[in-house]
């Protein structure tokens, strides 16, 4: 195959800790360009990573002709006029999330990719994880066909309500407040937790739930740290976020229930599926990417 050459602006923790990594480990992508407004970082992680070319200067990644892909891990801020500068040199983008802070700016990015027609990535990676494929794979075949535990009580004696008829995804995110860098909680830069981070989780309900429209959100707590979203789509169908930081990464971090019908669908962490309910089915487990004892 082809060796895609990227440039990567944004050279913080998180393009360390995720982005250059996975990008060493792809046999088929090459980072020829690491840029950061502090030339010392882009330099520093050149060095690290094997990269050939440092700068502080986004042009000089949009200039290169051989460049086909850049990756943005940027503050969250910048990501609309970096998009403008890179689709318009014709280069496809992988954006670390969220995409824009404000609607206005996430419309003018949609409009822009259109306009250029380049290949446009949120890194949204919760949907991306094979237990989450086999979670929906099990959700979406029980939808077109009900099997129910012939031991359990099922009700026929009447008509469900409407309300028994909708499915309901609970998103329970326990989180370690340390663990958030502060420039993420400026409301400039970052747009706090309610943006910045738990765009993760309203990404999967809707990716769940992806032939339905959300009608209806409402949100409560702070848009910081601990706060809840409700999101109601067209169909009755509901998810619940409840994002809290006062827990410890000494527990799975991430919990997804989907509950419809008499059945139970369930994730912890994306290392194991329960599904309870339904005749034949099995727990499933999933190996750790990586396991990182401080």
């Amino acid at each position: 195959m082809k060796i895609l050459k990227a440039g990567i602006i944004g050279c913080g923790a998180f393009a360390r800790a995720q982005h250059l990594p996975n990008c060493r480990e792809n046999p088929n992508l090459q980072v020829v360009w690491a840029c950061d407004i502090d030339i010392d970082k882009a330099q520093a992680v050149c060095q690290d990573f094997s990269i050939p070319n440092a700068t502080d200067n986004p042009e000089k990644i949009f200039q290169d002709e051989t460049v086909e892909v850049v990756i943005l891990a940027t503050s969250h801020h910048a990501h609309l006029e970096l998009t403008a500068q890179a689709a318009a040199a014709g280069k496809h983008i992988m954006c670390e999330k969220p995409m824009a802070l404000k609607l206005d700016d996430a419309l003018e990015i949609v409009r822009i990719v259109q306009r250029h027609k380049i290949k446009f990535c949120v890194d949204h990676n919760r949907r991306c994880a094979p237990a989450m494929k086999a979670l929906k794979k099990s959700w979406l075949d029980f939808r077109r066909n009900p099997q129910h535990q012939p031991w359990r009580f099922y009700e026929m004696e009447r008509d469900q309500f409407r309300d028994e008829q909708n499915p309901v995804f609970l998103v329970r995110i326990q989180d370690e407040s340390s663990s958030h860098r502060v420039i993420h909680k400026d409301p400039v830069y970052g747009g706090g937790a309610i943006i910045g981070e738990s765009t993760h989780w309203y990404d999967l309900i809707s990716w769940f739930f992806e032939n339905d429209e959300p009608v209806n959100i409402q949100a409560w707590g702070s848009c910081i740290f601990n706060h809840g979203v409700n999101i109601e789509f067209r169909s009755g169908a509901l998810g619940t976020l409840l994002f809290n930081t006062g827990g410890t990464f000494d527990y799975p971090k991430e919990l997804y229930e989907i509950t419809w019908n008499g059945a139970l669908f369930r994730n912890e962490c994306f290392l194991e599926n329960q599904i309870y309910g339904i005749p034949g089915l099995e727990h499933s487990y999933y190996p750790l990417q990586h396991d990182v004892k401080h």
